[in-house]
């Protein structure tokens, strides 16, 4: 996995909205995935790999978005929810996997899977959001994913082991 920098972002002009149209290489996708600030881009194996943010550091949100070669969107993954803060550091990428932090004392591990795996995702849909900080658009939730996130949270009720 390596840094690219093929993409960009333009604002959607609708009110209330936190999505951007992807731009490659200068010319407009169509392309239309959650996330205003594109924070970082990796090239993969799979295709490319974007991480956008929600530009509101108080409710902070990350989207994994996973596109092909083709620019078809193959899976996503979005962290954060409402009054919880979070801000995208220490970002390093070998091989299929990155490492990040994101809401403060964690670790998160991506993996970019060459075959896709069936996992029905009990963290999809809109209500997940409610209450947990990880999910799955819905849209998502019962195919093949290519993304698998693992985490470690510290807090101060202990530690709290994530996959996802």
């Amino acid at each position: 996995m390596e840094s690219t920098n093929l993409f960009s972002t333009r604002r959607i002009n609708k009110p209330d909205t936190t999505s951007s149209e992807i731009i490659y290489r200068g010319q407009p996708t169509g392309l239309i995935l959650e996330g205003l600030i594109l924070e970082q881009q990796f090239a993969c194996k799979n295709g490319y790999l974007l991480l956008l943010t929600d530009d509101c550091p108080f409710e902070e949100g990350l989207h994994i978005h996973l596109l092909n070669f083709e620019l078809q969107h193959l899976d996503t993954i979005n962290m954060g929810k409402a009054y919880l803060p979070g801000m995208l550091q220490n970002v390093t990428s070998s091989n299929e996997t990155l490492n990040f932090s994101f809401f403060g004392d964690d670790s998160w591990q991506l993996r970019v899977l060459q075959q896709p795996r069936f996992r029905i995702s009990p963290y999809s849909g809109s209500w997940a959001t409610f209450f947990f900080p990880l999910h799955r658009p819905l849209r998502f939730a019962f195919k093949p994913n290519y993304l698998r996130l693992e985490g470690t949270v510290y807090s101060k009720y202990g530690v709290l082991r994530f996959s996802f």
